[in-house]
């Protein structure tokens, strides 16, 4: 249980970069900057993705068969 809480935390540090980047993204003036933040929001959003997959896949192996992977 102690590795899933420690993912857990891991998807929602990754999932609140991933919204502030995106609140960002409208403050953001110059096409090299928005290049540049849109290339790190896509890094966060393929992140949180993963730690899902990884929470999912956790809960599946302690016997939780509502958390199968698709």
């Amino acid at each position: 249980m102690l590795a899933v809480n420690s993912t857990l935390r891991q998807f929602i540090h990754a999932h609140d970069r991933y919204i502030a980047l995106a609140q960002a993204r409208t403050e953001v003036v110059r096409p090299e900057q928005r290049e540049h933040l849109n290339i790190e929001i896509l890094r966060a959003y393929v992140e949180v993705q993963m730690r899902a997959k990884l929470i999912a896949g956790k809960q599946y192996a302690e016997g939780n068969d509502y958390a199968e992977m698709n």
